[in-house]
């Protein structure tokens, strides 16, 4: 998703005539609206399903509150970045961060996996049998 970031920007660095950059920016917001699906999804299953019942609309509540905030905001700063910078490197620069933070959650993730693992094939290990 942080590869597909630059896209709006890849007709801005080539000299594309109205009919492909539509059809490629067509193709962009298809791709985008697909894995920002496929990312959404994993994340609100994993929240339920981790989050206490009790607790559940109030984070859920909090997620969006978040989300729709940052969005005008974001908005806002890109348009105001775009005045000293020129919006192909602002679109470069996002999608590096992007691709980071990305990286860097990976990471994290196959970390925590992998002790999760490790702690339940101990358990099992331990655990007594019964013949």
């Amino acid at each position: 998703m942080g590869c597909l970031f630059i896209g709006p920007a890849v007709p801005l660095y080539f000299d594309f005539s109205v009919t492909p950059a539509i059809v490629f920016l067509t193709g962009f917001a298809l791709l985008s609206g697909f894995f920002i699906i496929r990312v959404n999804i994993p994340i609100q299953l994993f929240l339920q399903t981790n989050t206490e019942p009790s607790y559940l609309g109030r984070v859920m509540g909090v997620l969006e509150s978040l989300a729709m905030g940052i969005t005008p905001l974001g908005f806002v700063s890109f348009g105001l970045l775009s005045e000293w910078m020129s919006v192909t490197s602002l679109y470069a620069i996002c999608m590096v961060c992007l691709l980071s933070i990305t990286l860097f959650a990976m990471h994290r993730i196959r970390h925590d996996i992998a002790a999760e693992k490790a702690t339940v094939l101990a358990e099992v290990e331990s655990a007594p049998t019964h013949q």
